[in-house]
């Protein structure tokens, strides 16, 4: 196994226990060959951002901090904001507002709610992206990990045993339903093709070459 590479991410609580789950986790193959299609943000719309993001302390101490030092940069994004935060089901998140009607996906699913998590700006991109990647830092530095992560997910299994897999339809109404978290009939590659970018941060953050193992797995059948 490799080292794990510190420092990835602005969140490093969350990093550290990123790091950790990773390197003990089974990958789930059988979800990584599930068909998806590649994220399209000028139809989906950041779907997958519609009701916001749970976040830990880790993440909220952060953003606030990091909010207060690049406010500037912030407002040329045409984004400024003083509320983000609330407290829903025992967990902080971040705040979502009704969306208009051209800041919806073209096939929204019925029961998910009209809104739009507050960090994207008018494009439907990710102001903590648009940070990162201005800031000349790694594209997902400040972005929360659960957002960079859609739609892979850690699942805890046992008494300190976790699988890394993808959420399924009937898991959760939610995930599995955006365009490129839900899995396809027809068409698409394999969920390890798609998301190669995020597994190979996975990995890189884990100490271990998770894609090599998954394609090593494939070929073998």
């Amino acid at each position: 196994m490799q080292e794990s590479i510190r420092g990835k991410t602005a969140y490093v609580a969350a990093e550290k226990e990123l790091a950790r789950q990773v390197g003990r986790a089974r990958v789930d193959l059988e979800a990584m060959g599930i068909p998806l299609r590649r994220c399209e943000l000028s139809s989906c719309r950041a779907t997958c951002c519609h009701d916001g993001v749970i976040l830990g302390p880790d993440e909220m101490s952060v953003m606030e901090r990091t909010l207060d030092e690049r406010k500037e940069v912030m407002r040329s994004y045409n984004w400024e904001r003083t509320h983000l935060f609330s407290r829903r089901d025992g967990q902080w998140k971040s705040i979502s507002l009704p969306a208009g009607p051209h800041q919806l996906a073209e096939e929204l699913p019925a029961h998910f709610p009209e809104t739009r998590c507050v960090f994207l700006d008018e494009q439907h991109r990710c102001v903590w992206q648009r940070l990162s990647v201005d800031s000349r830092k790694e594209p997902w530095f400040w972005k929360p990990i659960s957002c960079w992560m859609h739609p892979l997910r850690i699942r805890k299994e046992g008494e300190g045993e976790f699988v890394l897999t993808l959420n399924r339809a009937g898991e959760s109404g939610f995930e599995s339903e955006t365009p490129c978290g839900k899995a396809l009939m027809k068409g698409g590659e394999p969920a390890w093709k798609v998301l190669e970018e995020e597994l190979k941060w996975l990995g890189d953050i884990g100490g271990r070459d998770i894609l090599g193992e998954i394609a090593a797995a494939m070929s073998r059948g």
